[in-house]
């Protein structure tokens, strides 16, 4: 009642119109930040974060969780995982936790990573090896194989250390 008796909402929506801020090209970072938290979700997706020790990714893995943005998988030996957490006040509660040491999946990453080096002659030792000691690795074996849908790394890693896995 008080906005209608005090302003013209024809001449509002004919500004709002005629302004730049409706033009189709400009996004604005609230704007941006808004489209994407909307498309998650509609459709959350399943990220992998290999650095599971680290405090920032513990506290972003809680907010994304908690949020309903997306489904996160920490990689890592699960009580050190949850005990980070419990430093960092992260609630992980709502995240899954996989040990890439003991993995149900690992010879399937193992098996798919030999096949991808095949040219490069890999063995199957050396692919454990790197899939088991390598949590980047193991991330992008899992985007790869389709059971995470993407990864997200270099809080603790090298851009190389991070890339290199993919590459491969």
């Amino acid at each position: 009642m008080l906005f209608d008796s005090h302003v013209d909402a024809n001449t509002l929506v004919q500004n709002l119109e005629a302004s730049e801020l409706l033009d189709a090209g400009r996004v604005t970072p609230k704007m941006f930040s808004y489209q994407i938290k909307s498309m998650c979700l509609r459709n959350p997706q399943t990220i992998v974060l290999p650095e599971a020790t680290d405090s920032r990714v513990l506290l972003a893995a809680d907010a994304v969780t908690s949020r309903g943005l997306a489904k996160v998988v920490l990689l890592g030996d699960p009580a050190t995982v949850e005990n980070e957490a419990r430093k960092a006040g992260a609630d992980i509660s709502g995240c899954a936790i996989v040990d890439p040491q003991n993995a149900a999946n690992l010879d399937k990453y193992v098996d798919a990573l030999v096949e991808a080096r095949r040219k490069k002659g890999i063995s199957r030792e050396a692919a454990m090896d790197q899939v088991k000691g390598d949590c980047n690795a193991f991330g992008v074996m899992m985007v790869a194989t389709g059971d995470a849908d993407g990864m997200v790394s270099g809080a603790m890693h090298t851009t190389a250390a991070t890339i290199r896995p993919a590459m491969q």
